[in-house]
């Protein structure tokens, strides 16, 4: 039913730098972009923690990093370009009306051909990564360490307690200084050799300690290796940045009783986001977030068991998910958790660029108009109702 547009082979480099600014084909990875800028003298402000990413698809997704000042990759984009359904080509920049709808869409509207990205100086990473640390000793110290360092990300499997098996820290340099001591943390001294998050593999893949070119050090995987565990699946729900330490705390107690995150978990890292306005992020209507972000074993039967499990755990704090990875659509309730920027979305976007909704997939329309009905025009990738299966690479 339907067909699936591919952008991946649109991944030219279109022009750098002027006015700090990149402009790009959607198909480009974050690894060749960032590799490009810094043999200019440039750099994006922000990389996933994956490099393999097309820029493309981590836009429309609110796809991100991890930094409490740092929005999701989508904040950096300063103008697009997209075939419109009815073939024009339309270029929508921040500032006008209508840029708020066009970055973060999941594909509807039109077919992105073109991004501009923000830019600035190039600058080096100095990462410091820590061992077993527990979230008890590690919470006093979490406020500074989110002001003062530029990327933080905290890994555990919800096991022993409260232990967090890796927590990395990404220190911004400043042009010419030279590397940081890493500190001790919570008692705990930095590591000296790499660290994967999944403790049993292999660091062969990970960014290394020590100080780097920003592309090479902000995601936690190297651009010439397999990034992660490889075949996985993942989910990742955003809470409010106050609802953090009880959310933390009931999973721990929850894997405490039961054991059933053990089964198919292979590791969950806590990220921090920045608020932001895009219509369809979820940090416009969560603000300052954080992002619970579990990597899963590749069995979807189980998983798609124990997900509503932890909805239920969550349910007090009104999570919301990532648009790319595993979750199930009719678990939530986007209408009323999106509001009028939905009804927006629809009458000034979609209306205007789309109206037969052509590239409104039946995952997008299960998730954001229910009720809408379906458009004999319109050409849908079909989803299974069980959930989500795209990655964030290749929407």
């Amino acid at each position: 039913k339907g067909a699936i547009l591919s952008t991946k082979k649109l991944n030219k480099i279109l022009s750098c730098c002027e006015e700090m600014a990149v402009t790009v084909q959607p198909g480009i990875t974050y690894a060749e972009l960032g590799s490009y800028l810094h043999q200019r003298g440039y750099a994006l402000p922000n990389y996933a923690s994956l490099p393999h990413l097309s820029v493309g698809g981590a836009i429309a997704t609110a796809t991100h990093g991890s930094g409490a000042k740092l929005g999701n990759l989508a904040t950096s984009v300063r103008s697009v370009e997209m075939v419109a359904a009815n073939g024009d080509l339309v270029r929508l920049t921040r500032g006008e009306p209508l840029f708020k709808h066009a970055v973060v869409t999941l594909g509807a509207g039109g077919v992105i051909v073109e991004v501009s990205l923000d830019v600035e100086a190039a600058f080096d990473v100095q990462q410091c990564i820590y061992t077993d640390i527990s979230f008890k000793t590690l919470k006093p110290h979490l406020s500074q360490i989110l002001e003062e360092t530029y990327s933080v990300s905290l890994f555990t499997q919800f096991r022993y307690g409260n232990l967090l098996n890796s927590v990395w820290l990404k220190h911004k340099l400043p042009k010419g200084a030279d590397p940081i001591v890493c500190p001790f943390i919570a008692g705990r001294p930095p590591q000296t050799t790499s660290v994967h998050p999944i403790p049993t593999m292999s660091a062969d893949a990970c960014s290394p300690p020590g100080a780097g070119p920003s592309y090479m050090q902000l995601p936690h995987f190297l651009p010439t290796h397999t990034p992660s565990h490889g075949a996985e699946l993942q989910t990742e729900l955003f809470l409010k940045r106050e609802h953090m330490e009880q959310a933390l705390k009931r999973l721990f107690l929850f894997e405490k009783k039961t054991n059933h995150l053990e089964e198919i978990l292979l590791i969950s890292e806590v990220r921090f986001i920045a608020a932001d306005d895009m219509t369809l992020s979820p940090q416009r209507i969560l603000g300052d977030a954080v992002g619970l972000h579990f990597t899963w074993k590749p069995e979807l039967d189980k998983l798609l068991l124990l997900l509503p499990q932890i909805l239920d755990l969550l349910s007090e704090f009104k999570p919301v998910p990532h648009w790319a990875k595993v979750f199930q659509p009719r678990a939530f309730d986007f209408e009323e958790r999106y509001g009028e920027v939905l009804v927006q979305f629809k009458t000034q976007f979609l209306d205007r660029y789309d109206p037969q909704r052509k590239f409104t997939t039946d995952f997008v329309r299960t998730c954001l108009f229910p009720t809408e009905p379906v458009s004999e025009t319109s050409s849908n990738v079909a989803q299974e109702e069980k959930g989500s299966l795209e990655t964030h690479a290749e929407l």
